[in-house]
């Protein structure tokens, strides 16, 4: 199993119902990945009864690394649908990586370097 935390970033507070909504798709889209899971942290909204989800500290879990490769793909179509979100992946060892301005094949070889670091123990 690999980890990675994710947060998304608002670079543009006046368009905040916008970003809702492709944060929203984003997450969707991202929980439907067939091997990779999503946790959320939901909180309370003041003075009501609904339920805010966090967009930092979102924890992904997949089972190979090949399962990230998508993660790329839904952040360029989040781009499309908002382009002042900001997606960055943050590592175990501490280190922080954005994927605005990065390639594909960046995107990947940087994700692949720090999933390997801590790849888990082979169990024989």
């Amino acid at each position: 199993m690999y980890s990675l935390e994710i947060s998304i970033e608002n670079l543009d507070p006046s368009s905040e119902i916008q970003f809702n909504k492709a944060t929203d798709r984003f997450l969707s889209e991202l929980g439907n990945l067939p091997e990779l899971n999503l946790k959320l942290e939901q909180v309370k909204r003041p003075s009501t009864r609904s339920l805010v989800t966090l967009l930092s500290g979102i924890i992904l879990t997949g089972t190979s690394l090949g399962a990230f490769s998508a993660l790329y793909t839904l952040y360029k179509d989040l781009g499309e649908l908002y382009a002042n979100a900001e997606v960055q992946l943050h590592f175990d060892d501490g280190s922080t990586i954005t994927l605005k301005n990065l390639t594909r094949q960046e995107a990947e070889q940087v994700l692949r370097e720090h999933l390997e670091k801590f790849k888990p123990p082979s169990k024989h």
